[in-house]
């Protein structure tokens, strides 16, 4: 088959992802300010049903916005295009988000994110979006292949190369052998597909590229049925590398 037909095909399908990204966006965000007025009481008192109702459309939406992301990060991986505006950012500040993004997930597993206080008043350079995609990718697998009730423990720890951020859980682990294909496109072990089976297999891949892209690297310790440490290396200053040194 003629290289340049896949490399065209490729671009031409790389685009129409960009351009379903942008246009979900705006129509989600409506959605869930919609909802959320309603929550609020802008048209009276709910009954606990219509709220727990609406509750579900709100995380409804916020899936269908998260998968939006998705293809937006993947499109601009592929395009080299993502935007590196790096800042101090306190890791507490960083949870707080977490916690509010990840509400559904944690009340539905009834799980809980553990911080020690040095952790928490820890401080690295790194563009926020970026951290927050990372930090999201680490929390979500910390809690979606564990069982309810799990604890996804933050500790940070300064290197010679940056600052090292794991998120520790004590899930499924991954077999040994899936370890040289984590964080490829689309890969999801088997195990994995049976426990969410409506995943896609991209978070990780866009961490580790967006990770790698910004001077750091994503590594991780598993255990099959012990659990897993995932790592994220922040370098100093947040430093994006240039295109020849990747």
């Amino acid at each position: 088959m003629d290289p340049t037909h896949n490399r065209s095909a490729d671009s031409t399908i790389s685009e129409f992802l960009g351009v379903v990204a942008h246009r979900i966006h705006t129509p989600v965000a409506v959605i869930k300010w919609q909802v959320e007025g309603l929550l609020d009481g802008v048209l009276g008192e709910l009954t606990p049903e219509q709220k727990e109702s609406l509750q579900t459309v709100i995380q409804s939406a916020e899936n269908l916005n998260d998968f939006s992301r998705t293809m937006l990060a993947v499109y601009e991986l592929e395009k080299d295009i993502p935007m590196v505006q790096p800042q101090e950012l306190v890791l507490k500040d960083l949870m707080v988000q977490m916690e509010k993004s990840l509400n559904a997930l944690l009340h539905a597993r009834n799980g809980r994110i553990v911080m020690p206080e040095d952790a928490a008043a820890a401080t690295f350079v790194a563009d926020p979006d970026i951290a927050l995609m990372i930090l999201r990718t680490f929390l979500e697998n910390a809690f979606q292949y564990s069982d309810p009730g799990a604890e996804a423990l933050v500790t940070v720890r300064q290197e010679e190369g940056g600052t090292m951020i794991t998120v520790e859980d004590h899930g499924m682990g991954i077999a040994s052998e899936c370890w040289p294909t984590i964080g490829t496109k689309f890969y999801r072990d088997a195990e994995a597909r049976r426990r969410l089976p409506d995943g896609v297999g991209l978070n990780l891949y866009i961490s580790k590229n967006l990770a790698e892209r910004t001077g750091g690297a994503i590594t991780f310790e598993s255990e099959q049925g012990r659990g897993s440490k995932f790592h994220w290396l922040v370098p100093r200053g947040g430093r994006r590398r240039q295109p020849w040194e990747r």
